[in-house]
């Protein structure tokens, strides 16, 4: 990549390997001012202070479980401010770039990314203190800029093509971005075609994103983020996972790709050998100080030595919120541990020789003294009255959620969508699954099961059937039809749509939850609770009355037959004249108790959307979250409509 740059800091590029840092030219500067983040209890960030120069890369590295994961959300604005094991104070502030930003001194932090930078594995993170709820994300004038993210995963949308994919960026972006010295600028739309995005990246256009290779899919979340036209570009752990050879690679793209469209870059890593080759600022996660330390220049070619892992937590329900806790690679004869390219050992060893940081590592590789060994009594198993509290208030929490959600519902119906276009489809996504044709087929099954059943056993099993049927076979007939139409059909109906479209709904929202489409999403600023909810509640709304209908058509048809062929003597119109005696109304178009049945329907639809969102709408940790949601969803669900088939009956036959 080329950059201009003084003599100075070419010949330091030169000395190092790494990209000299050029004076800002101007766009977002990203400033963390006293920034404190406590998750599930352990305190991570303790009043950190960093600037992230305008349109520069700047690299975050740090170990793995440090919680680097965790403060990209908090940049990008996608953290669950409910999350009551979360606590924040501080300031994430956007702002203009200044002269200040690309003329910091980092020499007086040499010692704090030399020796002092690497830590004992004895030292343990201490519990997080009651942190003060101030905490901000903000911009200059009050204006937060659009922020893309590159995620690890890369939270494709895969149910979409290649070209869909960047087109659904494209048409969320901000419609006039800030451009140098804070002017507005509309950049020309060849500049975003998502045709031109993908062949410069080598995107393949005739290949299922599922079926893409990693490398393609990451090209093709570069192209997704770029289509937006973000002014800060976030990249969580471009090479994880990756050997040496296509580390280096992907360093290349993402450096070609900065010239080619220069944003503030922030990438989060562990990798300290491919990723400093971009960067012009480093910024190392120190997890034991709890502070983003800055590293000056000619400190770069050291980072393996101040790479030195500290033991992680290994309390799991004190994981913090969005980001694994892994227990990091043992250090071995003083080396930092092995990242995926495998050399990082390679460069430690080297570093040792040359700085004599072989030393420190050795003793920060030093095993703890035997106390530290000893069970740690807080983290013993809490008593009977302790795990009864907790419980009580989980409950107290989901049923004030509960509520909420409930307050909200006629808010969510609301088709507020940035782009209506987008919003149909997820609707009509959402319609096919829960009223799709395997759907109509599933109810009418049903309905056909329950017409035979309530007609066949009735006059089958009829006590003394040769001398009472002929008393009371229009009254059965008149039974028959009132208990399909009000009771049976209903009920069995909106049971079975509570498991089988619950748990379909349940299923596609949480793959989307455990994908990071979800969060994806809100980077777009396209709110999954507009788009994905509305939607998915509509097609709750609307279907539900379609399969209900199904199922008693196919149950009224059912029970003719079934009377027809047991009962030829009477006909079918003698079945039709008693069977809807009290269904049909004179002069009315719809069968007496059409509202009735219509509004416990509804209710049952929306309660069904709303289990199935908000049980699997929460980023799961695992696919056994995902089931577990699944299968959670389809017990409230089908408990919330026998419930409301119960309350209903009070009213309705009163």
């Amino acid at each position: 990549m080329s950059i201009t740059s003084d003599s100075a800091g070419a010949d330091i590029a030169r000395e190092t390997g790494a990209r000299p840092l050029a004076a800002s030219s101007g766009g977002v500067a990203i400033e963390l001012r006293s920034l404190s983040i406590s998750a599930g209890g352990q305190l991570l960030l303790d009043g950190a202070e960093a600037v992230f120069p305008a349109g520069k890369v700047t690299l975050i590295i740090g170990r793995s479980g440090a919680g680097k994961s965790l403060l990209l959300q908090l940049l990008a604005g996608t953290l669950d401010g409910s999350n009551r094991e979360l606590q924040l104070s501080g300031q994430v502030l956007f702002r203009e770039a200044t002269a200040a930003d690309s003329g910091m001194d980092f020499a007086a932090d040499s010692a704090a990314s030399g020796n002092e930078t690497a830590v004992s594995p004895g030292e343990h993170r201490p519990q997080a203190k009651n942190l003060p709820a101030r905490f901000s994300r903000t911009g200059e004038g009050g204006r937060v800029p659009p922020v893309g993210v590159v995620y690890q995963h890369f939270a494709l949308f895969d149910e979409l093509s290649p070209q869909a994919n960047v087109r659904f960026a494209r048409d969320h972006r901000v419609k006039h971005r800030r451009g140098p010295a804070g002017s507005s600028v509309s950049p020309p739309a060849d500049d975003i075609s998502p045709e031109n995005l993908l062949a410069e990246l080598g995107v393949p256009l005739r290949v299922r994103v599922s079926s893409m290779s990693g490398g393609q899919q990451q090209r093709l979340a570069i192209a997704r983020t770029l289509a937006f036209d973000p002014e800060v570009i976030l990249y969580d752990e471009p090479t994880s996972g990756l050997d040496a050879a296509t580390a280096d690679q992907v360093a290349e793209l993402l450096g070609r790709t900065h010239a080619s469209h220069p944003r503030t870059s922030v990438i989060v890593t562990h990798d300290y050998t491919s990723l400093p080759a971009i960067a012009d600022r480093i910024y190392l996660f120190d997890a034991d100080a709890r502070k983003l330390r800055p590293v000056p220049r000619d400190q770069w070619p050291r980072l393996a030595g101040m790479f030195v892992s500290a033991p992680a937590v290994t309390n799991s329900q004190n994981t913090p919120a969005g980001e694994s806790i892994q227990s990091p690679s043992p250090v071995q004869n003083g080396q930092p541990p092995q990242s995926s390219a495998g050399r990082e050992a390679e460069a430690s060893t080297q570093v040792s020789r040359e700085t004599g940081h072989h030393t420190v590592a050795r003793q920060a590789a030093a095993p703890p003294p035997a106390a530290s060994h000893q069970p740690n009594p807080e983290l013993r198993r809490p008593g009977l009255l302790a795990r009864a509290g907790g419980a009580l208030l989980r409950g107290l929490e989901g049923t004030s959620r509960a509520v909420e959600a409930i307050l909200l519902l006629p808010w969510r119906l609301l088709p507020l969508y940035r782009s209506p276009k987008w919003g149909l489809r997820y609707f009509l996504h959402y319609l096919k699954l829960v009223a799709g044709p395997s759907a109509w087929l599933y109810l009418a099954i049903a309905g056909a099961i329950t017409g035979f059943v309530s007609t066949w056993f009735t006059f089958r099993h009829l006590p003394y059937a040769a001398y009472t049927e002929p008393l009371v076979i229009e009254d059965l007939l008149v039974a028959i039809g009132f208990a399909q139409f009000r009771i049976l059909v209903p009920v069995l109906g909106t049971v079975l749509i509570a498991a089988r479209c619950g748990a379909a709904i349940s299923a596609d929202v949480g793959s989307r939850a455990w994908g990071r489409q979800l969060d994806a999403m809100r980077t777009f600023r396209a709110p999954p609770e507009r788009y994905l909810l509305t939607g998915l509640l509509y097609a709750f709304l609307l279907g539900t009355p379609v399969l209900i209908g199904i199922s008693f058509l196919t149950a009224r048809l059912t029970s003719l037959l079934v009377f027809a062929l047991t009962h030829p003597e009477y006909g079918p119109e003698f079945w039709r004249l008693h069977y809807h005696g009290k269904l049909m109304v004179p002069g009315e178009a719809l069968y007496a108790g059409t509202y009735w049945l219509l509004a416990k329907t509804l209710v049952c639809a929306a309660g069904i959307g709303l289990v199935a969102w908000h049980r699997s709408a929460r980023t799961p940790r695992s696919h056994s979250e995902v089931s577990s949601a699944v299968t959670v969803s389809i017990l409230w669900s089908t408990l919330l409509v026998l419930v409301v088939q119960f309350a209903f009956s009070f009213f309705e036959f009163d």
